[in-house]
Order: C-alpha cells, then sequence, then structure tokens
C-alpha cells in the first residue's frame, strides 16, 4: 500500500511539473511569464514543505526530496529545450524518428520517476498518518495546478 501511494505521489509530482521549467530558467516564452511561474514553483514547494509541518528528525530527509524536485525540473527543461531544436528542423521527422523520440522520453521520464519515488520515501516513511494525508492533498493540488492536459509531442 505504502509503495503505491509513494508511486503515486511520484507520478503525480511530475505531472504538476510544468511549472518547473521556467522556474529553473527556461529561456522559451516572455520574461515576466517565467519570473511569475518560478515564483509559483517555489511557493509551492515551500507550501508543502510549511503544510507537512516536518518534526527536527523528519525534516532531514526534506532537502533530498526537494533537491529530487529541482533535478527533475532542471531535466525537464532540457527535454523542452531538445524538443524545440527539433521544431526548428526543416523537414519533419519520419514514423520511426518519431517513435525513437518518444521511446527516449518516456524512458528519461520513468529515470525522474525513479529518481523522485527514492528520494521520497525516507520522507514519506517518516511521516505520520495526518501529514501522509496533507503530503497526498498537496500533491493533488499541484497536479491541478500544473495545468498538465496531456498533451504529447511526437
Amino acid at each position: 500500500m505504502k509503495r503505491t501511494l509513494l508511486a503515486g505521489a511520484a507520478i503525480a509530482l511530475l505531472a504538476c511539473l510544468p511549472l518547473a521549467p521556467t522556474a529553473l530558467g527556461d529561456t522559451g516564452g516572455d520574461q515576466h511569464g517565467m519570473e511569475d511561474r518560478a515564483a509559483l514553483f517555489d511557493a509551492r514547494i515551500a507550501g508543502l514543505h510549511a503544510g507537512l509541518k516536518l518534526t527536527a528528525d523528519q525534516e532531514k530527509n526534506w532537502p533530498t526530496f526537494e533537491n529530487a524536485l529541482r533535478s527533475v525540473a532542471k531535466s525537464r527543461v532540457e527535454r523542452r529545450r531538445q524538443m524545440h531544436a527539433h521544431d526548428d528542423d526543416a523537414e519533419r521527422p519520419s514514423l520511426i524518428d518519431r517513435m525513437h523520440r518518444m521511446s527516449d522520453r518516456l524512458a528519461r521520464r520513468s529515470t525522474d520517476i525513479q529518481l523522485v519515488a527514492d528520494a521520497t520515501a525516507p520522507l514519506y516513511t517518516s511521516l505520520d498518518d495526518g501529514q501522509k494525508r496533507i503530503f497526498a492533498v498537496m500533491f493533488r493540488d499541484l497536479r491541478h495546478a500544473g495545468g498538465h492536459r496531456g498533451r504529447h509531442r511526437d
């Protein structure tokens, strides 16, 4: 059951990360919008942290969790830049090229999910039942706030 909840939380987190690319300096879009989204990303992480009301022992696990979130966000920024670079190509990729790109993207996302799940496990297992409920609610809210609509490229 705990593994299922942890996996669900990791998936929800990755679904909410459309806000993250701009938080880490993505160059697409207008500067003010990027700054606004960066501030929202930081605020949501801070909100989750504050909402959990971690004990001193639990607090030791927070930096690893937060660093994983930020690492995945950086990874997402890089993937977005690569996709934009492909968009600039003069000719349309073949079906096989698109399938290879999709496979590569899914593999990288799988690695990101594993990274977040591994970093989340010590924190999540240290939480009491009330904190786990808060964690689940805040992840759900993050996912909905992220605006991810299931749009896929390639």
